[in-house]
């Protein structure tokens, strides 16, 4: 929930033998992920870019910390930071943290629950109550002072609304939108493609391929005698899928169902040796989600494999993993090859691209509207 750091604050270790003196020392200067990369871009020398494959980009919010790590005792300097997530909301200034939060369990979206926040609704956000705390004399959020000190709760209330406006927050409650009808634009692209060696991709940022018919296509240069290895991976044994070649030059694809079905499928002869293109190809029995269907594997166009999966994931496979080209980090999918994990294909993987095959309009519509709900699931429970 982001109106209380009960929920929200994570510690973080930073080791740094040749630049932190002594061990074990504690930074309280007030810091978020955001401040991340500014960090580790001062560190190593590299100026923020401003311009990314030609494609200008949005200055970072975030505030290098790394003057913390030579004076434990330096002025902070992120003073001001918003929280917000369905609602639920923060403000953090100079040390204090106003916050409100909905009037409903983070988890509760039931149409009775729901209907005060909608179109015609009863709920308005001057309803909320809020909270005022000095995180200085209060670590853990015990001592409201809100009743105490009005002047500084109002300047801080407004300050939330100046910061979400300037960061694109508003419209308030702008994620529930979609249990009202009110979808965001539908995607336009059916075609991604990955660079070989792009890692650890976000679970809820790979392609659309639920309830739907797709192809995961592959550029390798593979060298005399053979390679092996991950071409891509997403995710672990409990939910997640894989593009893989054995030890025997045989492409394989396993898709694990939530960690209770495994489907995998074998390709009858090795793939060939060169500039090799491979694919994975999905045929979806409907369009609809957890839709099962035909798959079948390719080498330079021709068909050396086929089974099938008799349910696939309608949503996510997981939170805490992401997708990796050329490798599978972090837990493997197939626990064939676990202990030759990260197992790094032995040729090049060129480029990895997903084609998801559109569908009729109807049945995209409905996907999508899927998709939108079930996201807004997903982030409510983090």
């Amino acid at each position: 929930m982001a109106s209380h750091l009960g929920g929200t604050r994570d510690p973080m270790v930073v080791a740094w033998p040749n630049r932190i003196k002594g061990g074990g020392d504690l930074r309280t200067q007030f810091t978020h992920c955001i401040d991340v990369v500014p960090t580790i871009l001062e560190a190593v020398g590299i100026p923020e870019p401003t311009v990314v494959d030609g494609i200008p980009q949005e200055p970072m919010d975030g505030t290098s910390f790394a003057y913390t790590l030579e004076d434990p005792a330096a002025a902070e300097r992120h003073t001001v930071q918003y929280f917000e997530m369905y609602g639920s909301r923060a403000i953090y200034k100079d040390g204090w943290w106003a916050c409100a939060k909905l009037d409903k369990l983070p988890w509760d979206f039931s149409p009775e629950t729901l209907k005060r926040f909608g179109p015609g609704g009863t709920w308005g956000p001057e309803q909320d109550r809020w909270e005022l705390y000095y995180l200085p004399d209060d670590f853990s959020q015990t001592r409201d002072l809100a009743a105490d000190n009005p002047e500084k709760l109002a300047a801080l209330k407004e300050l939330f609304w100046q910061e979400a406006a300037r960061n694109r927050v508003l419209p308030l409650l702008a994620g529930f939108a979609v249990f009202f009808g009110m979808l965001p634009p539908m995607p336009t692209t059916t075609r991604y493609t990955f660079a070989g060696d792009v890692q650890n991709i976000q679970t809820t940022m790979i392609p659309r391929i639920y309830g739907r018919s797709y192809a995961i296509e592959a550029e390798l240069k593979v060298p005399e005698g053979g390679a092996e290895g991950v071409i891509v991976a997403l995710a672990d044994f409990i939910g997640g899928f894989a593009l893989w070649v054995d030890e025997n030059g045989l492409l394989n694809h396993t898709y694990q169902f939530l960690g209770v079905e495994t489907y995998k499928q074998t390709s009858t002869e090795p793939i060939p040796t060169g500039d090799v293109t491979v694919k994975m190809l999905f045929e979806a029995d409907e369009p609809k989600p957890s839709s099962g269907g035909k798959v079948t594997l390719w080498a330079n166009g021709r068909q050396i494999g086929e089974g099938r999966l008799d349910k696939t994931i309608s949503l996510i496979f997981t939170t805490y993993a992401g997708m990796d080209m050329g490798r599978d980090n972090g837990g493997v999918v197939d626990l064939a090859y676990e202990d030759r994990a990260p197992y790094a294909f032995t040729g090049t993987v060129k480029n990895v691209v997903f084609d998801l095959k559109p569908s009729h309009h109807e049945s995209e519509i409905e996907l999508h509207a899927h998709h939108a709900a079930q996201s807004v699931g997903a982030g409510a429970a983090g």
